[in-house]
């Protein structure tokens, strides 16, 4: 009969049974998080990896456009974005106790902020159209006529207020898409009040930037001029 071995003896064979190897717990923090990636993550590198991602996980792409959507339907966070902007335009002014902060040299200075703010303004409205969210963009082309075009400044240079007579142009453009797009019902509902607050302010436009508009409302029955 064959004894066990005791402690630091062999055992048959001269092989222990070795233990099963011992997990180590990851520490908190040690995972990759996901907020942090999201917060160093270029805009166009994070578009590339998210059309990937459902490029491998097609079942899972409808909700993800919902929730989108979902998101595109307020336009809280898109006024946030923008009045952001404008507050960084409106700081990068330099302090001008006598004379013009409106010349070449503040203009140095705010040119890039400026810039910023006119390209979320075009980006946000253009994602507007291309969704078709009409009662949205016409919301939307009254937030920015009467709180960014209306706030921009005035160069001494006439030449770059070019910029904003182009927003100008692209705001009566929303106007006129959005009022199209929308169902009688939808402009009846919500479009109807936008157009009467906005009336007086379009009432000074050119002709070639009411030309659109007026003949969309006319469709929706409404009386611009």
């Amino acid at each position: 009969m064959k004894r066990k071995a005791e402690d630091g003896e062999e055992g048959d064979g001269g092989n222990l049974p070795v233990p099963p190897p011992v997990k180590k717990r990851a520490k908190k923090g040690d995972a990759p998080n996901l907020g942090k990636i999201l917060k160093f993550s270029k805009e166009e590198a994070l578009k590339e990896d998210v059309a990937e991602f459902f490029a491998r996980h097609a079942e899972l792409e409808s909700e993800f456009v919902e929730l989108l959507m979902q998101r595109m339907d307020q336009l809280d966070d898109v006024k946030k974005e923008i009045e952001k902007l404008k507050s960084a335009m409106w700081n990068a002014f330099p302090y001008a106790k006598y004379g013009s902060n409106r010349d070449s040299y503040a203009y140095k200075r705010v040119g890039p902020k400026l810039s910023s703010l006119r390209q979320a303004v075009a980006k946000h409205g253009q994602m507007m159209v291309t969704t078709k969210k009409f009662p949205l963009l016409l919301e939307y082309a009254h937030y920015v006529l009467e709180e960014v075009w209306n706030n921009l400044p005035e160069w001494d240079d006439e030449s770059r207020n070019k910029s904003s007579a182009a927003l100008l142009k692209k705001i009566s453009g929303w106007y006129a898409q959005a009022v199209r797009g929308m169902t009688q019902e939808e402009f009846d509902k919500s479009g109807k009040a936008i157009m009467d607050e906005s009336k007086e302010e379009i009432s000074d436009w050119s002709d070639d930037l009411t030309k659109g508009l007026c003949a969309a409302l006319k469709k929706k029955k409404y009386q611009l001029l």
